[in-house]
């Protein structure tokens, strides 16, 4: 369960990022999903295998 979890918060922050790049604008949570959660998640992923 901690995984799949882990898993959508990594795909969120995906989202974020993607959402960025189409509208070519700045969207809430951008900087946050790149340099704080998503060096994070990574990290409890790769801690997880």
């Amino acid at each position: 369960m901690y995984l799949s979890f882990l898993t959508f918060v990594l795909l969120h922050n995906v989202a974020h990022v993607i959402q960025s790049w189409l509208l070519k604008t700045y969207t809430p949570g951008l900087y946050t999903a790149i340099f704080l959660v998503t060096p994070y998640t990574l990290y409890l992923l790769n801690r997880l295998n």
